[in-house]
Protein backbone atom coordinates (compact mmCIF):
# COMPACT_ATOMS: atom_id res chain seq x y z
CA UNK A 1 0.00 0.00 0.00
CA UNK A 2 2.72 2.56 1.01
CA UNK A 3 4.45 1.42 -2.07
CA UNK A 4 1.95 2.36 -4.09
CA UNK A 5 1.20 5.58 -2.78
CA UNK A 6 4.73 6.18 -3.00
CA UNK A 7 4.83 5.60 -6.88
CA UNK A 8 1.57 7.79 -7.28
CA UNK A 9 3.68 10.62 -5.36
CA UNK A 10 6.58 9.92 -7.65
CA UNK A 11 4.44 9.85 -11.08
CA UNK A 12 2.75 12.82 -9.42
CA UNK A 13 5.78 14.89 -9.27
CA UNK A 14 7.21 13.74 -12.24
CA UNK A 15 4.46 14.92 -14.09
CA UNK A 16 4.13 18.39 -12.17
CA UNK A 17 8.17 19.19 -13.19
CA UNK A 18 8.06 18.00 -16.88
CA UNK A 19 4.58 19.31 -18.55
CA UNK A 20 3.27 22.29 -18.57
CA UNK A 21 -0.08 23.04 -17.14
CA UNK A 22 -2.84 23.03 -19.52
CA UNK A 23 -5.15 25.62 -19.12
CA UNK A 24 -8.93 25.75 -19.57
CA UNK A 25 -10.44 29.30 -19.77
CA UNK A 26 -14.32 30.61 -20.46
CA UNK A 27 -15.55 31.94 -23.80
CA UNK A 28 -15.44 35.31 -23.56
CA UNK A 29 -18.76 34.91 -26.35
CA UNK A 30 -21.32 32.77 -24.39
CA UNK A 31 -23.11 35.21 -22.83
CA UNK A 32 -26.80 35.12 -25.00
CA UNK A 33 -27.93 38.00 -27.09
CA UNK A 34 -30.39 40.38 -25.51
CA UNK A 35 -33.67 38.78 -26.66
CA UNK A 36 -32.97 35.71 -24.69
CA UNK A 37 -33.55 38.51 -21.42
CA UNK A 38 -36.35 40.24 -22.87
CA UNK A 39 -39.08 37.13 -24.03
CA UNK A 40 -41.06 37.76 -21.21
CA UNK A 41 -42.43 40.97 -22.19
CA UNK A 42 -43.20 39.63 -25.75
CA UNK A 43 -46.34 40.12 -26.76
CA UNK A 44 -47.93 36.68 -27.59
CA UNK A 45 -50.12 33.58 -26.82
CA UNK A 46 -48.07 32.55 -23.47
CA UNK A 47 -49.50 33.27 -20.13
CA UNK A 48 -49.10 36.32 -18.26
CA UNK A 49 -48.18 33.87 -15.42
CA UNK A 50 -45.15 32.45 -17.40
CA UNK A 51 -44.05 35.80 -18.76
CA UNK A 52 -43.96 36.82 -15.15
CA UNK A 53 -42.09 33.90 -14.19
CA UNK A 54 -39.73 34.52 -17.04
CA UNK A 55 -38.79 37.47 -15.76
CA UNK A 56 -38.38 36.40 -12.41
CA UNK A 57 -35.59 34.24 -13.95
CA UNK A 58 -34.01 36.84 -15.53
CA UNK A 59 -33.98 39.07 -12.78
CA UNK A 60 -32.45 36.35 -10.61
CA UNK A 61 -29.97 35.70 -13.02
CA UNK A 62 -28.84 39.59 -12.99
CA UNK A 63 -28.33 38.78 -9.38
CA UNK A 64 -26.39 35.91 -9.78
CA UNK A 65 -28.36 33.72 -7.77
CA UNK A 66 -28.08 31.32 -10.65
CA UNK A 67 -29.88 28.14 -8.64
CA UNK A 68 -32.50 30.06 -8.30
CA UNK A 69 -32.79 31.61 -11.58
CA UNK A 70 -32.65 27.56 -12.84
CA UNK A 71 -35.41 26.55 -10.82
CA UNK A 72 -38.02 29.58 -12.26
CA UNK A 73 -37.18 28.57 -15.91
CA UNK A 74 -37.48 24.82 -14.90
CA UNK A 75 -41.04 25.62 -13.56
CA UNK A 76 -42.29 27.13 -16.92
CA UNK A 77 -41.74 24.09 -18.50
CA UNK A 78 -42.82 21.73 -16.37
CA UNK A 79 -46.22 24.09 -16.10
CA UNK A 80 -46.37 24.03 -20.28
CA UNK A 81 -43.91 22.27 -22.07
CA UNK A 82 -44.88 23.29 -25.66
CA UNK A 83 -45.17 26.98 -24.71
CA UNK A 84 -44.23 29.67 -27.05
CA UNK A 85 -41.50 30.82 -24.70
CA UNK A 86 -40.59 27.42 -22.90
CA UNK A 87 -37.58 26.75 -25.19
CA UNK A 88 -36.51 29.58 -24.42
CA UNK A 89 -37.13 29.18 -20.81
CA UNK A 90 -35.03 26.02 -21.42
CA UNK A 91 -31.84 27.72 -22.93
CA UNK A 92 -31.67 29.94 -20.12
CA UNK A 93 -32.09 27.57 -16.91
CA UNK A 94 -29.32 25.60 -19.22
CA UNK A 95 -27.61 29.03 -18.68
CA UNK A 96 -27.87 29.34 -15.00
CA UNK A 97 -26.53 26.30 -14.42
CA UNK A 98 -23.37 26.93 -16.90
CA UNK A 99 -23.13 29.76 -14.94
CA UNK A 100 -23.57 28.21 -11.53
CA UNK A 101 -20.63 25.65 -12.76
CA UNK A 102 -23.53 22.77 -12.91
CA UNK A 103 -22.10 21.49 -16.14
CA UNK A 104 -23.72 18.39 -16.30
CA UNK A 105 -27.33 19.80 -15.25
CA UNK A 106 -26.51 22.07 -18.13
CA UNK A 107 -25.13 19.52 -20.97
CA UNK A 108 -28.35 17.63 -19.63
CA UNK A 109 -30.95 20.11 -20.53
CA UNK A 110 -29.23 21.22 -23.88
CA UNK A 111 -29.30 17.62 -24.87
CA UNK A 112 -32.95 17.90 -24.52
CA UNK A 113 -33.77 21.25 -25.71
CA UNK A 114 -31.60 19.99 -29.21
CA UNK A 115 -33.51 17.05 -29.31
CA UNK A 116 -36.82 18.73 -29.28
CA UNK A 117 -36.07 21.99 -31.03
CA UNK A 118 -33.70 20.90 -33.57
CA UNK A 119 -34.11 23.89 -35.90
CA UNK A 120 -34.89 26.67 -33.54
CA UNK A 121 -33.19 29.45 -34.73
CA UNK A 122 -30.97 29.73 -31.24
CA UNK A 123 -30.31 26.19 -32.31
CA UNK A 124 -26.70 27.51 -32.77
CA UNK A 125 -25.97 28.64 -29.43
CA UNK A 126 -27.46 25.94 -27.88
CA UNK A 127 -24.98 23.35 -29.23
CA UNK A 128 -22.07 26.43 -28.42
CA UNK A 129 -23.31 26.62 -24.70
CA UNK A 130 -23.18 22.65 -24.64
CA UNK A 131 -19.52 22.59 -25.87
CA UNK A 132 -18.60 25.20 -23.43
CA UNK A 133 -20.24 23.24 -20.47
CA UNK A 134 -18.65 20.03 -21.34
CA UNK A 135 -15.23 21.54 -22.04
CA UNK A 136 -15.18 23.23 -18.24
CA UNK A 137 -16.65 19.58 -16.83
CA UNK A 138 -12.84 18.43 -17.93
CA UNK A 139 -10.97 16.68 -15.13
CA UNK A 140 -7.96 16.27 -14.25
CA UNK A 141 -5.74 14.26 -16.49
CA UNK A 142 -5.24 11.42 -13.30
CA UNK A 143 -8.88 10.31 -13.77
CA UNK A 144 -11.47 8.85 -16.47
CA UNK A 145 -11.11 10.84 -19.49
CA UNK A 146 -15.05 10.41 -21.25
CA UNK A 147 -15.21 13.98 -20.26
CA UNK A 148 -12.37 14.96 -22.12
CA UNK A 149 -13.28 13.15 -25.38
CA UNK A 150 -16.90 13.66 -24.63
CA UNK A 151 -16.12 17.80 -24.85
CA UNK A 152 -13.67 17.38 -28.23
CA UNK A 153 -16.88 15.90 -29.95
CA UNK A 154 -19.08 18.27 -28.78
CA UNK A 155 -16.94 21.04 -29.78
CA UNK A 156 -16.49 19.21 -33.46
CA UNK A 157 -20.45 18.77 -33.88
CA UNK A 158 -20.13 22.77 -33.76
CA UNK A 159 -17.59 23.25 -36.56
CA UNK A 160 -18.90 20.41 -38.17
CA UNK A 161 -22.80 21.82 -38.58
CA UNK A 162 -21.66 25.76 -37.97
CA UNK A 163 -18.26 25.71 -40.36
CA UNK A 164 -19.03 29.67 -40.50
CA UNK A 165 -19.88 30.23 -36.83
CA UNK A 166 -18.39 33.42 -35.01
CA UNK A 167 -17.50 30.86 -32.53
CA UNK A 168 -14.51 29.09 -34.74
CA UNK A 169 -11.87 30.36 -33.36
CA UNK A 170 -12.51 29.99 -29.72
CA UNK A 171 -13.85 26.58 -30.80
CA UNK A 172 -10.12 25.73 -32.21
CA UNK A 173 -8.63 26.94 -29.74
CA UNK A 174 -10.66 24.88 -27.55
CA UNK A 175 -9.73 21.45 -29.31
CA UNK A 176 -5.73 22.67 -29.20
CA UNK A 177 -5.88 22.59 -25.67
CA UNK A 178 -7.62 19.26 -25.70
CA UNK A 179 -5.71 17.86 -27.50
CA UNK A 180 -2.27 18.74 -25.52
CA UNK A 181 -4.78 17.81 -22.35
CA UNK A 182 -5.22 13.90 -24.10
CA UNK A 183 -1.16 14.04 -25.11
CA UNK A 184 -0.29 15.06 -21.14
CA UNK A 185 -2.65 12.08 -20.19
CA UNK A 186 -0.97 9.74 -22.75
CA UNK A 187 2.45 11.02 -21.11
CA UNK A 188 1.17 10.13 -17.95
CA UNK A 189 0.12 6.46 -18.47
CA UNK A 190 3.59 6.37 -20.49
CA UNK A 191 5.81 7.60 -17.52
CA UNK A 192 3.28 4.92 -15.21
CA UNK A 193 4.62 2.23 -17.36
CA UNK A 194 8.37 3.09 -17.69
CA UNK A 195 8.90 3.91 -14.10
CA UNK A 196 5.83 1.97 -12.59
CA UNK A 197 5.91 -1.16 -14.57
CA UNK A 198 9.47 -1.12 -15.96
CA UNK A 199 7.67 -2.25 -19.25
CA UNK A 200 9.30 0.40 -21.55
CA UNK A 201 7.96 -1.18 -24.74
CA UNK A 202 4.36 -0.19 -23.40
CA UNK A 203 5.88 3.26 -22.55
CA UNK A 204 6.73 3.55 -26.27
CA UNK A 205 3.77 3.23 -27.43
CA UNK A 206 2.48 5.60 -25.46
CA UNK A 207 5.31 8.40 -26.50
CA UNK A 208 5.44 7.47 -30.20
CA UNK A 209 2.26 9.23 -31.34
CA UNK A 210 2.90 12.64 -29.54
CA UNK A 211 6.39 12.70 -30.35
CA UNK A 212 5.06 12.71 -34.21
CA UNK A 213 3.14 15.86 -33.17
CA UNK A 214 3.73 19.70 -32.58
CA UNK A 215 2.18 19.06 -29.08
CA UNK A 216 3.85 20.91 -26.26
CA UNK A 217 4.77 17.86 -24.56
CA UNK A 218 6.67 16.32 -28.20
CA UNK A 219 10.51 17.32 -26.93
CA UNK A 220 9.61 15.48 -23.57
CA UNK A 221 7.97 12.40 -25.51
CA UNK A 222 11.37 12.25 -27.70
CA UNK A 223 13.35 12.12 -24.39
CA UNK A 224 11.15 9.50 -23.35
CA UNK A 225 11.50 7.64 -26.49
CA UNK A 226 15.71 8.11 -26.08
CA UNK A 227 15.40 6.53 -22.21
CA UNK A 228 13.31 3.97 -23.10
CA UNK A 229 15.25 2.87 -26.21
CA UNK A 230 18.45 3.25 -24.63
CA UNK A 231 16.80 1.20 -21.58
CA UNK A 232 16.26 -1.70 -23.99
CA UNK A 233 19.45 -1.57 -25.36
CA UNK A 234 18.76 0.40 -28.88
CA UNK A 235 21.32 2.61 -29.07
CA UNK A 236 20.82 3.16 -32.94
CA UNK A 237 17.20 4.15 -32.59
CA UNK A 238 17.90 5.98 -29.02
CA UNK A 239 20.40 8.36 -30.70
CA UNK A 240 17.41 8.80 -33.42
CA UNK A 241 15.44 10.43 -31.10
CA UNK A 242 17.99 11.95 -29.04
CA UNK A 243 19.16 13.73 -32.50
CA UNK A 244 15.50 14.57 -32.91
CA UNK A 245 15.24 16.61 -30.22
CA UNK A 246 18.60 18.32 -29.77
CA UNK A 247 17.93 19.80 -33.51
CA UNK A 248 14.43 20.48 -33.05
CA UNK A 249 14.31 21.76 -29.33
CA UNK A 250 18.03 22.58 -28.37
CA UNK A 251 17.79 24.64 -25.64
CA UNK A 252 14.88 23.00 -24.11
CA UNK A 253 15.26 20.82 -20.38
CA UNK A 254 15.10 17.62 -21.79
CA UNK A 255 17.95 18.26 -24.37
CA UNK A 256 19.79 18.94 -22.02
CA UNK A 257 19.18 15.80 -19.73
CA UNK A 258 20.05 13.83 -23.05
CA UNK A 259 22.83 15.78 -23.31
CA UNK A 260 24.19 14.46 -20.13
CA UNK A 261 22.92 10.73 -20.80
CA UNK A 262 25.79 8.05 -21.90
CA UNK A 263 25.55 6.67 -25.41
CA UNK A 264 24.49 9.53 -27.28
CA UNK A 265 25.59 10.36 -30.75
CA UNK A 266 25.32 14.00 -30.94
CA UNK A 267 25.78 14.63 -35.02
CA UNK A 268 24.69 18.37 -34.66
Amino acid sequence: MLKSKGLYLLLSLCFLASCTKIKKYASSNITPDSTLYTVGTLEGPSTSNQKSTYQEGVELLNKKKYKKAAEKFANIYYEEPGGQITPYAELMEAYSYYLQGDYKDCIDILDNFISLHPVHYKIEWAYYLRANAAFEHIHDIYYDQNDTLDAKNFLEEVLDKFPYSKHRDDIRAKLSTIDDYINAREMYIGKYYMIGRNNPIAAINRFLPIASTDSIHQSEALFRLYEATLSLGLKDEASYYANRLTNKFPDSIWAQKARIKPNLKDDT
